[in-house]
């Protein structure tokens, strides 16, 4: 078990040593009242100043989203934001203040009738919608977070078309996180998401599968490594005609790991995959029998470069007797 006090702790000690942009601190609350008043104590002390307020309406002791909250990367440098469903008292039924001041990015569910409500430019996206955008309701919701499953947001993309959904969320801020049935703790693939416009895409960083390497490709490699990276004007993914081609060589390996300590008595025979995304295009060496020391390949690769805006490049070198992994690196 860990602590909640000593999570915090950590995160005040270390959240801002690699870079100065915000962290954001998700909380998927299932506590009683009196534990989320003891959490908000919690943060409050531990967190200081670095805790970024929402707007406050000290009259109604409730978030203000009436208020334009300015809200980006480079205005909330050092910064922590607490991202979590505000609720009540189960028993009173009334607000928890203590609790909610520390909530700078209040959750609600992404539901498509949320995303026709608030509206999109239909003009721009050439579909219908139930109610154009207005200033009272971009005021009241741009800065919250709507969370659903990556199920839910490939549903909504389906039924509004994804340049409206990209459109909706140049203003509003989304959240997709893998669903509950994934009892293995597999991560989703991250690019459809982020190229639907969600700024948000939990990983189970403890499973390191394909989606985690796709999520690190994008923020170890982009702006300097600091968690952030500027969307593209576009999320155009539409793998047509290519736009250009890129070759590669895979010519040898050295002195490659064995995936496995167990197996050590064992000599590994190496293969590598090379993948480019989206497109998923995939292409594998021969097999290396029984030399992970210096295996050579040999392998020439051509890849059809789309006009998508976002391409991520994977390398995988699994041992080809159990397929079981070795190393990854992305580009």
């Amino acid at each position: 078990e860990v602590l909640f006090h000593d999570v915090i702790q950590a995160i005040a000690d270390h959240a801002f040593v690699a870079s100065e942009y915000p962290v954001i601190i998700s909380i998927e609350q299932h506590c009683s009242a009196l534990q989320r008043v003891r959490q908000a104590q919690l943060m409050s002390e531990l967190l200081g100043d670095q805790l970024l307020r929402p707007p406050w309406d000290e009259q109604g002791q409730r978030i203000d989203l009436s208020q334009h909250f300015d809200l980006s990367p480079w205005s909330a440098r050092r910064r922590i934001l607490v991202k979590s469903s505000i609720g009540c008292c189960e028993r009173c039924r009334r607000p928890l203040p203590v609790y909610d001041r520390c909530v700078a990015l209040p959750t609600r569910k992404l539901l498509q009738k949320l995303v026709e409500r608030e509206g999109f430019d239909c003009d721009h996206v050439g579909s219908p919608c139930s109610s154009p955008r207005s200033a009272s309701q971009e005021a009241n919701y741009h800065w919250c977070v709507a969370s659903g499953t990556a199920a839910k947001v490939n549903k909504l993309e389906k039924s509004i078309g994804q340049e409206a959904l990209w459109a909706w969320t140049t203003s509003h801020l989304s959240r997709v996180y893998p669903e509950g049935t994934r009892i293995s703790s597999g991560n989703v693939d991250p690019i459809p998401m982020w190229l639907s416009g969600v700024q948000m895409v939990a990983m189970n960083y403890q499973t390191s599968d394909k989606g985690l390497l796709l999520n690190q490709g994008l923020f170890q490699h982009y702006n300097g490594s600091c968690g952030y990276v500027l969307k593209p004007s576009t999320g155009k993914t539409s793998i047509g005609k290519a736009a250009s081609k890129l070759w590669l060589y895979i010519c040898c390996g050295h002195r490659l790991p064995r995936p496995d300590e167990r197996q050590a008595a064992e000599v590994s025979s190496p293969m590598v995959s090379v993948s480019l995304h989206p497109g998923g295009q995939v292409s594998q060496t021969s097999a290396v029998n029984q030399d992970g020391y210096h295996p050579v390949f040999n392998h020439s690769v051509v890849l059809e470069i789309s006009d998508s805006p976002l391409h991520i490049l994977t390398f995988e070198v699994s041992w080809s007797k159990s397929a079981v992994m070795i190393t990854i690196s992305n580009y």
